[in-house]
């Protein structure tokens, strides 16, 4: 959902270590932070905060689509909340431009986005809100998995038929003030169960459907904890395991 893609190594030879993770918001939808959305300028400007720990921040909206994230009421609910925002679908998509960033948005809009980048963003203290359901990336949720799959989550096929205006099914910082959303048609948020810092905080009034996850290795406010070690590393952290506690004796 981003931009130039650079070379990289594949995801299996990275080598993770200690260090500070930052948060991972995942929508259902993208309606949530339109201009048509229910409390879509505090929700907004809540997560901004969220992401910086109070203002200051400095956020790049990764979206060619003035209606999913590249809109007027989210831009201005992050600059009136003290925080600078880009909107370029154009930037060079790696990791020290990226890193140059408090958190992105995307959603809705792929070019040379990579999931591998995005997980070394957020590995290295990076915040992202990723938003799905858009229906302008074909197979939409096989293109978002490989990076949520690394931070506890796995979207559902598109689409869910989920839609109306609920309330938050929890009292997570980023729903103060926000009685309710707007959701239309999205991708279901689902737990893989790979890791205890991902967890559902909105789900469907109903059916239990997951509306909308966060992955945290605290209580958030700028993210914090270990690094997780991305799904796709499995066979290969192992080795590197073993490795180590032979060298540790």
């Amino acid at each position: 959902m981003r931009r130039a893609m650079p070379t990289l190594l594949p995801l299996g030879l990275f080598v993770p270590a200690t260090g500070t993770a930052g948060i991972v918001i995942v929508n259902h939808d993208e309606g949530t932070l339109s201009n048509l959305g229910v409390n879509a300028a505090q929700f907004g400007a809540n997560i901004a905060n969220y992401f910086a720990g109070g203002p200051g921040g400095n956020f790049l909206i990764y979206s060619n689509n003035a209606f999913r994230l590249a809109n007027s009421t989210l831009i201005t609910a992050i600059t009136s909340a003290g925080h600078t925002v880009t909107v370029d679908p154009g930037i060079t998509f790696d990791l020290p431009t990226l890193s140059g960033y408090t958190g992105v948005f995307l959603g809705g809009y792929v070019g040379p986005y990579s999931a591998a980048v995005l997980t070394d963003y957020v590995n290295n203290g990076g915040n992202v809100y990723l938003a799905g359901g858009t229906g302008s990336i074909a197979f939409e949720d096989s293109v978002l998995d490989p990076f949520l799959a690394n931070f506890g989550f796995n979207c559902g096929f598109s689409y869910n038929g989920i839609f109306g205006k609920f309330a938050p099914t929890t009292s997570q910082p980023i729903f103060a003030g926000v009685p309710s959303l707007l959701y239309n048609n999205g991708n279901t948020v689902l737990l893989t169960g790979s890791t205890p810092d991902a967890r559902l905080i909105a789900v469907h009034p109903v059916t239990g459907d997951g509306l909308i996850g966060i992955y945290e290795r605290t209580g958030g406010g700028g993210g914090g904890g270990e690094i997780p070690e991305p799904s796709t590393l499995a066979l290969v952290g192992a080795g590197f395991l073993a490795a180590g506690l032979l060298r540790r004796r």
